[in-house]
């Protein structure tokens, strides 16, 4: 990996403090970004037209997962293991 991955603190903050519904993490392979969309429940999501926009770990489909947790080094993993 040769390019800085951005959005990896603001996604988690918004993954982990959210606990109203559901919540997906999304992550662009082309500009080294990801971020974090939350909905009112865990069967909605966006759907990105983009090969390259890929989702990447999520929460909400059933109540207990709605308390999942994600760390920045795990999400930084992720995103590596994407590239």
């Amino acid at each position: 990996m040769t390019n800085a991955i951005t959005g990896i603190k603001k996604a988690v903050g918004d993954f982990n403090d959210w606990t109203s519904g559901g919540a997906r993490i999304y992550f662009d392979k082309t500009e080294h970004k990801v971020w974090c969309n939350v909905y009112p429940d865990g069967n909605s999501w966006d759907d990105y037209h983009d090969e390259n926009i890929i989702e990447l770990t999520h929460k909400g489909f059933s109540m207990a997962s709605q308390w999942n947790k994600i760390t920045m080094v795990e999400l930084k993993e992720l995103c590596e293991q994407a590239e």
